[in-house]
């Protein structure tokens, strides 16, 4: 087996155990189904659920907000701290952003269904929110370190800041209008947002 089949297979079982412990969750409650009911519901061993998801809140969540996927995915880390791809604090952060949707592939049903999720469950919210302080918290260190000596924790606060609230409008035009992607519409939100600076300037 290839390691491309290998690693396809491997994202297939976990989509198919946040699809079963999303739908699982919905019908019954977080509280409401086994680990051995969700391997179940997926056709997979205990052992093997266990592997990619220790908890029913991971399994819920599932891989794409992951705390391993990380910010860097196509904008490598490296290339961010050396100050790339563009020289620009903001439209670097953005950036990587953008490119880290596009590597995403949860559907707007996928999404709308977690965030009636975290309405009905207060554990999976707070989960969710951890996870994205974290990457705001790592991606405010790399800031840090790109920055060096001229660090200002105020512009690193404020372009975080303004990259998560891009993100979030984003998430609810994608949930309503599917024609576009995810990345697409954070894209058109950063585009519309440099146009009114510019008016301001």
């Amino acid at each position: 087996m290839s390691e491309g089949t290998l690693d396809r297979r491997r994202r297939e079982t976990a989509e198919s155990i946040a699809r079963c412990a999303r739908n699982l969750t919905e019908a019954h409650g977080l509280d409401g189904f086994t680990m051995d009911q969700l391997a179940e519901c997926v056709g997979v061993s205990r052992r093997t659920l266990f592997n990619y998801a220790p908890s029913k809140l991971d399994a819920v969540i599932g891989i794409g907000m992951d705390r391993k996927a990380g910010l860097f995915v196509q904008v490598g880390r490296d290339v961010f701290i050396a100050g790339g791809p563009t020289g620009s604090l903001l439209k670097d952060t953005l950036t990587v952003m953008i490119q880290t949707l596009s590597a995403q592939d949860a559907t707007a049903e996928e999404l709308d269904q977690l965030r009636r999720l975290m309405a009905k469950e207060p554990r999976l919210l707070a989960a969710i929110q951890e996870r994205t302080e974290t990457a705001m918290r790592e991606m405010a260190d790399t800031i840090a370190e790109r920055e060096g000596d001229n660090f200002d924790s105020l512009k690193a606060q404020v372009a975080t800041s303004i990259a998560v609230a891009l993100f979030d409008e984003a998430l609810t035009n994608f949930i309503t209008d599917n024609s576009a992607s995810l990345a697409e519409h954070f894209g058109r939100l950063v585009e519309a947002g440099s146009s009114l600076v510019k008016e301001a300037a």
